[in-house]
């Protein structure tokens, strides 16, 4: 009965050598996982997920075993970017300069649409404002209550 109560407690060990992350960095095979204990760890991807061509991603929800430091499981995206190479965004910051560079509308209309294909929240920051004349400003004006609406 002793040897039996030992297994049972290896398996609760072994099961709670798993913890919930997210990857917040990757640099060359080294990813760094936040843990649901805001605690920051180095991992590698177990091999079974590489040789499925599994491919971890900077956003990724993750599931670590603390005890051989590995990803042994890469949860569902909400969503994913191949440029800048992210998932799991939750807000796009799109920030536009008035002035050197030229504020683009284009620019604008092209991350937007990024943003609403990929259920992403957008947000548009316009910076340089006191670079510009009034007449600038009002054209700016106009163009930022389009997107308001």
């Amino acid at each position: 009965m002793m040897i039996h109560q030992e297994k049972i407690i290896q398996k609760v060990e072994i099961q709670g050598s798993n913890m919930k992350g997210k990857i917040i960095c990757i640099n060359a095979s080294i990813h760094k996982v936040l843990l649901e204990n805001n605690t920051i760890i180095d991992t590698r991807t177990r091999g079974k997920l590489r040789n499925d061509k599994v491919h971890p991603v900077v956003g990724d929800n993750v599931v670590v075993d603390i005890k051989t430091k590995t990803i042994e499981k890469v949860e569902a995206r909400r969503n994913y970017l191949e440029r800048p190479l992210v998932a799991n965004i939750d807000k796009l910051l799109i920030v536009m300069s008035t002035s050197i560079p030229s504020f683009s509308d284009y620019l604008i209309d092209k991350f937007l649409l990024i943003a609403f294909e990929n259920k992403i929240e957008p947000i548009i920051i316009i910076t340089k404002v006191d670079m510009i004349t009034q007449k600038e400003k009002s054209e700016i004006k106009k163009f930022i209550s389009y997107y308001r609406k």
